[in-house]
C-alpha cells in the first residue's frame, strides 16, 4: 500500500522546491562581471531598458579591476552609431572596485571625451563638459562599492547619480550624452575590450 507523506512534510518540500526555483530564476536574471551583479533589465522614467553588454576598466599589469560598467538601452544593438542615434532613455552604470579621488575619476572621463572629439567639437561642448566635470568633482572620493548612474532622458538630458542620490542639474542635449557614450564605446574608448563587451560583441 503506498505511503503518503504527512501534509506538513509535503508542504515543507514544496516550499523548498519553490525557493530553489526562485533562486535559480533570480540568478539567471543577472549578469556578473568583476564580482558585481547587473540586472538584465531596468526601468528608467517608466521606460524598460535592456542590458546591452557588461564590461570593465582594468590595469592588467598589476591585475587591478578598477570598475565594472553596464550599458542599458531600449533595444539591444551592436552598432555604435545605432546606439548613439537610438531614441529613448539610456543608462551607463558604473560599479567601482577601487576607491579613487573624484578629481582623478573626472580626469579619466574627460580624457575619454577629448580623445573622441576634435578641438572644434570640444569647444562647442565646453560649457556642458565643464558642468559635467563639476558634478563629478562634487563626489569627493569615489569609493569601492559605489554605484554611479549616467542616465539619459530625452526631455531632460544627462542625469548623474551616485548610490541613488542625484547630483547636480541635468545637462541638456542628446549630443552631449553621445559624448559620454563615446568615452566607453567611441572610436577611441577607454579600453577596447570594454567597448566590445558593452556592444555585446564579446561575452
Amino acid at each position: 500500500m503506498p505511503t503518503c507523506l504527512p501534509f506538513a512534510r509535503l508542504l515543507r518540500h514544496s516550499v523548498c522546491a519553490l525557493a530553489l526555483c526562485l533562486a535559480i530564476g533570480a540568478s539567471a536574471a543577472q549578469t556578473t562581471f568583476y564580482g558585481h551583479q547587473f540586472a538584465q533589465s531596468v526601468t528608467l522614467n517608466q521606460q524598460a531598458l535592456q542590458l546591452n553588454g557588461v564590461g570593465g576598466r582594468s590595469v592588467p599589469v598589476i591585475h587591478m579591476r578598477v570598475f565594472a560598467t553596464a550599458l542599458y538601452l531600449p533595444q539591444p544593438s551592436h552598432q555604435v552609431d545605432t546606439i548613439i542615434d537610438m531614441e529613448g532613455a539610456k543608462r551607463i552604470q558604473i560599479r567601482m572596485n577601487y576607491g579613487v579621488a573624484g578629481k582623478e575619476f573626472k580626469k579619466a572621463l574627460l580624457r575619454g571625451i577629448e580623445k573622441n572629439y576634435s578641438p572644434q567639437a570640444q569647444e562647442a561642448l565646453a560649457p556642458r563638459t565643464q558642468a559635467f566635470a563639476a558634478i563629478i568633482d562634487s563626489f569627493g572620493k569615489v569609493k569601492s562599492g559605489d554605484v554611479i548612474n549616467l542616465d539619459f532622458l530625452p526631455e531632460q538630458g544627462l542625469l548623474i547619480s551616485i548610490n541613488g542620490q542625484s547630483k547636480g542639474q541635468p545637462i541638456a542635449g542628446a549630443d552631449f550624452y553621445a559624448a559620454v557614450l563615446r568615452i566607453f564605446i567611441g572610436d577611441r574608448p577607454a579600453e577596447k575590450e570594454m567597448k566590445e563587451r558593452l556592444l555585446g560583441l564579446k561575452k
